[in-house]
């Protein structure tokens, strides 16, 4: 009688012990017990980039700019069409585009 006791505490122990053990965060917070999560800026799941939160990158590549005036640094057409890389475009007119002129 005495080791029913003693039998179910330590059934109760383990139970707890495997309650704790599966909901463990790995320290970069890639994962809980084995389960991909979001690391805590949002630019990975378990070590697998995704979008930055501002949209600017996935995986530390660039991407097109909010306002759309780059991919990865390098320039694209404005927004108006005004110019590719900063330099004025003609027109099918003739006439430019982002110039003085």
């Amino acid at each position: 009688m005495k080791l029913l006791p003693t039998l179910f505490a330590l059934t109760t122990l383990a139970a707890v012990s495997s309650a704790f053990a599966q909901m463990t965060m790995a320290p970069d917070g890639s994962y809980v017990n084995g389960t991909p999560v979001m690391a805590p800026d949002g630019s990975y799941v378990s070590g697998s980039p995704t979008m930055a939160p501002n949209g600017r990158y996935v995986g530390g590549m660039p991407t097109m700019a909010p306002d759309g005036s780059y991919v990865s640094g390098m320039p694209t057409m404005a927004p108006d069409g005004s110019y590719v890389g900063g330099r004025p475009l003609m027109t099918p007119n003739g006439s430019y585009i982002g110039s003085d002129d």
